[in-house]
């Protein structure tokens, strides 16, 4: 399957309460839903229940969103949440979002391959505390080499993170 993989390491690395991103297992595309697209969305549910895609629940989801006066871009949002939230076949998949430890060890690993003994203690005292991500970025950011390096770092890593979670749910990534 072809997917770009710059969208789905953005969406690993950027996917939170407010935005989730999906995958369409059948086009590859990565999707974002926004949080307030879930909240309309359960507006329309408390009037149906329980979704079962019929035809005429699909013309009465229509006659409402049409009735919302919810802008283009919003109502083609909606439109691709009541069709996942109906798909029984497994289609859309919700990316995971980066999970904090681990990207954690990933600048605990990143410093221990910095050859620059002062900085890497700097960089050590740096993710010792509350805000280590900013500290360590805010650490780098007069050493451009090491920065770029880090940046490459935790991209490979996230990579590879995104390659096994493809993996895990039967997804061969096609190359090119």
């Amino acid at each position: 399957m072809k997917i770009d993989m710059d969208e789905l390491l953005l969406a690993m690395d950027c996917g939170d309460l407010e935005e989730r991103y999906h995958l369409d297992k059948q086009t590859g595309e990565v999707i974002l839903l926004t949080g307030d697209t879930e909240c309309d969305l359960d507006d329309f549910l408390e009037s149906v229940g329980e979704l079962t895609g019929s035809e005429e629940e699909s013309a009465r989801f229509e006659a409402w969103l049409a009735e919302s006066g919810s802008p283009d871009w919003q109502q083609d949002e909606l439109r691709l949440r009541y069709q996942m939230e109906c798909d029984d076949t497994g289609r859309f998949v919700t990316i995971p979002a980066a999970d904090s430890r681990e990207s954690y060890h990933d600048m605990e690993a990143f410093i221990e391959t910095v050859d620059d003994e002062k900085l890497q203690n700097r960089l050590w005292r740096a993710v010792g505390g509350r805000g280590a991500f900013r500290m360590l970025k805010d650490t780098l950011i007069d050493v451009h080499d090491e920065r770029e390096r880090w940046f490459e770092f935790k991209n490979d890593r996230l990579r590879t993170r995104a390659l096994d979670w493809l993996e895990s749910i039967n997804i061969q990534l096609e190359e090119g």
